[in-house]
């Protein structure tokens, strides 16, 4: 007899996340915030409180319109 174990994992947004705006932007199912580039505060310093900053998703200097910013639960 095969027994299959299913863990589930609850994620929640940083704090830096839950004190602003972007809240709403929280996805639980993946653990994610994701902000549009045209929304981010100039700095992410206090957005990204107990959280992590994807730096890939960042934007490039030139261009703003229509990419979004990852932020990771930690």
């Amino acid at each position: 007899m095969r027994v299959e174990l299913y863990e589930q994992v609850s994620w929640a947004p940083g704090i830096g996340i839950k004190k602003s705006a972007f809240k709403k932007l929280f996805n639980e199912e993946k653990g994610v915030t994701y902000i549009p580039w045209a929304k981010l505060p100039s700095s992410l310093e206090a957005v990204a409180e107990g959280g992590l900053v994807d730096e890939d998703s960042l934007p490039p200097p030139a261009s703003t319109k229509g990419h979004f910013c990852l932020l990771f639960s930690a």
